[in-house]
């Protein structure tokens, strides 16, 4: 049973380190255009030692771990140091895990990495969010702390021969490794941005060459047909010029033409005017009339009345008439009153002689025969 739970040490040890080794080399390619999102070499928030110091660590455990199932003491190991260092081998895989998931998680919905500030580990995405990684890599690297811790108390009986291995030795070549491949993943990452701009510049320069011969050639076929189309202009500048002198005549007829068509505009404008006036003045006439019109059908049908009531008045003697003399006045006091019923219609009609409008006469002709 201890044997087992010294082997399961050794495999969570290799697969903890097979994660770091992951992230780390995420880290190293997941920014911009593949350059290194997150320098490994710096020093953790609120720590002395880096990511990559972390790695070191725990590839050099895993290494020395997985030599621990051929020593010969694995009997004299307390079961709870075992049991220890398995549960921290397990709280470190989860921290790193958390700290991975969140990296990815992070760059992926933020639409890019941008930029890491590595005075407050706060890492900015594209869309200009700034998220917090301080708890996830201190986490991360405090648990790495306690891992050595619970390690040590192993290894003081599980250690393989100071003739087979140099913990201490090999730790320091591992980060140093580390350190140097990440410096140099930065220089060729640089280089590479750097090549990818003088290329994309001398890319701009030959479009920008291309574009200027294309409109050198263009102006030049330009030159030329200007050239062409000179000398047939040459050709027709006597022709050019009569026509424009034959327009301008043209032009000049027009305008006088125009000057006396308003001459004539004018003209009768003030006819128009003048004819507007008689149509007022005439029709200041006619209402006149028709006053003198009314006042005369008044005065008309005062006579007719009076020579009604004289007739009645006649007609009303007839009866009691008996000689002649009656009779002899009474012929004569008629004859008066038709002669003066026709003094009157002729007055009446000459009264309509005034009124110059054909119509209002005809409306009075037409009251008389009426009446009559």
């Amino acid at each position: 049973m201890r044997k087992k739970k010294i082997d399961e040490i050794s495999l969570g040890a290799k697969d903890l380190a097979a994660t770091a080794i992951e992230l780390l080399e995420f880290f190293n390619s997941s920014g911009k255009t593949g350059s290194p999102s997150f320098d490994v070499a710096k020093a953790i928030h609120g720590t002395d030692i880096s990511y990559a110091d972390c790695v070191s660590r725990i590839a050099s455990m895993a290494e020395i771990a997985d030599k621990f199932g051929s020593s010969k003491h694995f009997l004299m190991v307390p079961g709870n140091r075992i049991a220890q260092l398995k549960q921290r081998i397990d709280e470190t895989q989860s921290h790193l895990n958390t700290l991975g998931g969140h990296f990815r998680q992070v760059i992926s919905a933020g639409g890019g990495f941008l930029q890491f500030n590595y005075d407050n580990f706060h890492l900015q995405t594209t869309n200009g969010q700034n998220h917090d990684f301080r708890t996830s890599f201190k986490s991360f690297s405090d648990s790495t702390e306690t891992l050595l811790d619970a390690f040590y108390s192993v290894l003081t009986v599980l250690r393989p021969t100071r003739s087979t291995y140099s913990f201490q030795a090999a730790a320091n070549a591992l980060s140093t490794i580390v350190e140097s491949s990440s410096e140099q993943l930065h220089k060729l990452h640089e280089e590479n941005a750097a090549l990818r701009q003088a290329v994309a510049a001398a890319s701009d320069q030959v479009s920008a060459a291309k574009t200027q011969a294309k409109s050198a050639k263009e102006a030049a076929a330009e030159t030329i047909l200007s050239r062409d189309e000179g000398a047939k202009d040459r050709n027709t500048i006597a022709e050019y010029l009569a026509d424009a002198t034959e327009k301008k005549a043209a032009i000049e007829s027009a305008h006088t033409e125009a000057s006396s068509l308003k001459k004539e505009v004018e003209e009768y404008r003030v006819k128009f005017e003048s004819f507007d006036q008689q149509l007022e003045k005439r029709n200041k006439d006619f209402e006149q009339g028709k006053v003198n019109q009314e006042q005369l059908f008044a005065h008309f049908e005062g006579q007719k009345q009076t020579a009604k009531s004289l007739l009645e008045q006649i007609e009303g003697l007839l009866p009691g008439a008996t000689s002649a003399g009656l009779a002899t006045a009474y012929s004569s006091r008629r004859v008066k009153a038709e002669d003066s019923a026709k003094l009157y219609s002729k007055a009446f009609f000459l009264g309509l002689g005034s009124v110059d409008n054909h119509r209002a006469a005809m409306i009075v002709a037409q009251r008389y025969q009426f009446a009559a």
